[in-house]
């Protein structure tokens, strides 16, 4: 994932206008964030480094898939189960509901 990183940095290091340098550096550390964050869901690490690369993902660059970025921030601090249940059990409201 690293090595994405970097070839997309020197990418935006070297692109034109260089007004857009920082949007768009900070809008690609977002995604590789978010990558990491879910990398580290996956594979188990300590559960700070969840929280951490979630809410930096989220809170760099909230612009771009703001909904999967939030559900990463939710899913990190409450765990995986309670993530799981609670999306179960607002689908089943909602289906109750019916649109309104």
């Amino acid at each position: 994932m690293l090595s994405y990183w970097n070839v997309s940095r020197s990418a935006i290091l070297k692109s034109k206008p260089v007004w857009l340098r920082p949007w768009l550096l900070a809008r690609s550390w977002s995604n590789f964030t978010y990558r990491r964050a879910m990398y580290a869901m996956q594979y188990a690490f300590p559960r700070w480094r969840h929280v951490w690369y979630a809410l930096a993902a989220f809170l760099v660059y909230p612009f771009e898939m703001t909904r999967e970025k939030f559900g990463v921030v939710i899913r990190s601090l409450v765990g995986d189960h309670m993530y799981e249940s609670g999306k179960r059990v607002l689908r089943s409201r909602m289906q109750v509901r019916g649109p309104q």
